[in-house]
């Protein structure tokens, strides 16, 4: 199983902390045929870095997606380190390869059409695929 992740540069709120980390608690014990469960995220402070650090110490197999303008990388270390692409890009290739989605945004999609995340969401979406979106005590 992969667990895709998109949300928020900023850092969360802790409520939307603690759900991301229950989640993928949850999550842990969902193994793939490969005998793996994978994390993939794409490599920016907040919301991808704590995924991150969760999946690190839940035993996930984390492949990290950054992008090419380093301005808001994590600069985290997965297992598998995949090439710096434009944000759209790798958002795409995060999106089609999960099998669910777990999004953290900032705030409601009608309030932040243009984010990443929200881009992200729509294309998982589009592709009919299972989508989290933790929206904590934030909104």
């Amino acid at each position: 199983m992969i667990v895709g992740i998109t949300g928020t540069r900023k850092t969360p709120h802790s409520s939307q902390e603690a759900e991301l980390a229950a989640k993928l608690a949850g999550y842990a014990s969902a193994v793939g045929d490969d005998g793996l469960i994978k994390l993939y995220h794409g490599d920016c402070t907040g919301a991808d870095e704590l995924a991150h650090d969760f999946g690190k110490m839940l035993g996930y197999h984390v492949e990290v997606f950054p992008p090419r303008i380093a301005v808001h990388r994590a600069y985290k270390v997965g297992d598998v380190m995949h090439r710096e692409e434009d944000y759209p890009v790798r958002n795409r290739m995060i999106a089609e390869q999960c099998d669910l989605l777990i999004a953290v945004p900032e705030g409601p999609e009608s309030q932040h059409p243009r984010s990443g995340t929200w881009q992200t969401v729509r294309m998982v979406r589009n592709l009919k695929k299972p989508i989290e979106i933790i929206k904590g005590d934030v909104w």
